[in-house]
């Protein structure tokens, strides 16, 4: 996912907390998502309150994580190869060899 695949952000801060997020984009994320703690979970609250551009933001990433969990649903899980599952029961020592 490249920075043009993400909501704008609502504001104009320059220095990003990720690659690809600006700060508000990284908040409205970490909001959507549900992960926010205090104080970030009361600002990001009342951001969404008073800022109609940062409430909007934060729908969009909610629609975003909804539409990845809508077409995962969609998929058949794959199941891993012999050849894979070799590798993780040598490297955890459930082969025996260790």
């Amino acid at each position: 996912m490249t920075n043009n695949d993400l909501p704008t952000p609502a504001s104009g801060a320059s220095a990003p907390i990720a690659p690809d997020l600006s700060p508000d984009q990284a908040l409205a994320l970490d909001f959507a998502l549900g992960i926010l703690v205090e104080p970030l979970l009361g600002e990001a609250n009342r951001r969404c309150r008073d800022e109609a551009a940062f409430s909007q933001l934060v729908e969009e990433y909610r629609a975003m994580i909804a539409g990845l969990a809508d077409s995962s649903a969609e998929e058949t899980p794959v199941p891993p190869s012999p050849k894979t599952w070799a590798a993780i029961a040598a490297r955890t020592g459930a082969d025996g060899s260790h």
